[in-house]
């Protein structure tokens, strides 16, 4: 009775595992909080930090799958071979999905609704970029992984566009020449 009961209880655990590695869209499997913790602390880092450290660091991982390398040994594309490697890549597009959610709380001090369209525009490209992985086609991936790129620099372009252009720099650092 003892071992019969030990097996069901290692039945019962193996089958909650192994749905924790169920894949889907993050949508599909989003969870909303409940309870006294359901305010999200405030981050301290500046815009500027969060985009350069963490968005940008991690949409970095995202373009890394799409890579071009021309050198002297010929052209290496890297390219998700394999079910992990796969994983790997729609795992960096879900990251970026979910690190741009406490951008919408930060004011940017003017025309905060389009601020809100160019997430969602980056938010749409990299969600994209998860399915595509999740279908393993490399050609949609790498086309939703420029949809993210070309988002973000519309976005930059509106917001910081010395960003984009460091002919800009000097003049919004109030440094014109």
């Amino acid at each position: 009775m003892r071992a019969s009961g030990a097996l069901m209880v290692a039945a019962a655990l193996i089958v909650q595992v192994s749905a924790c590695g169920a894949r889907g869209t993050a949508r599909d499997n989003a969870v909303e909080p409940t309870g006294p913790n359901t305010v999200a602390p405030k981050s301290e880092l500046s815009l500027r930090d969060y985009m350069v450290h963490v968005l940008q660091h991690n949409a970095l991982e995202l373009w890394d799958w799409t890579s071009h390398e021309i050198d002297e040994t010929g052209h290496k594309v890297t390219a998700p071979q394999d079910e992990q490697e796969w994983e790997e890549a729609e795992s960096a597009a879900l990251t970026v999905v979910e690190l741009l959610t406490p951008l919408y709380s930060m004011s940017v001090g003017r025309d905060d609704a389009a601020w809100s369209a160019g997430l969602e525009k980056v938010r749409a490209a990299a969600n994209e970029a998860a399915a595509a992985a999740l279908a393993q086609d490399y050609e949609a991936f790498v086309t939703a992984s420029d949809k993210v790129d070309m988002a973000c620099v519309s976005c930059h372009y509106v917001f910081a566009p010395q960003i984009e252009d460091p002919a800009l720099k000097n003049f919004y650092m109030g440094k014109q020449q």
